[in-house]
């Protein structure tokens, strides 16, 4: 189960960054919304960002779980 969330956080996460780069290369051209309003909240490409590295933050902690997880008694075992 470890393994699936390090995966999917990874994943959103480089997905997120490409969306907040993008995003932030269509501003350059002024091209992009300014951002995107709902009734209470406005979505900017700094917020897809802070997303974007709290997902690799996901995946960094799962992995330096899964490696405590796979040490015994001070030994590596198997990386399968």
């Amino acid at each position: 189960m470890e393994k699936q969330i390090s995966r999917w956080s990874y994943f959103l996460g480089v997905a997120g960054v490409v969306v907040a780069i993008g995003w932030r290369l269509l501003a350059l051209f002024s091209l992009a919304p300014k951002g995107l309003t709902s009734t209470a909240h406005t979505l900017t490409y700094h917020t897809v960002m802070e997303g974007a590295l709290v997902m690799l933050m996901i995946t960094i902690a799962t992995g330096s779980h899964l490696f405590s997880k796979e040490t015994v008694n001070g030994r590596r075992t198997s990386l399968h």
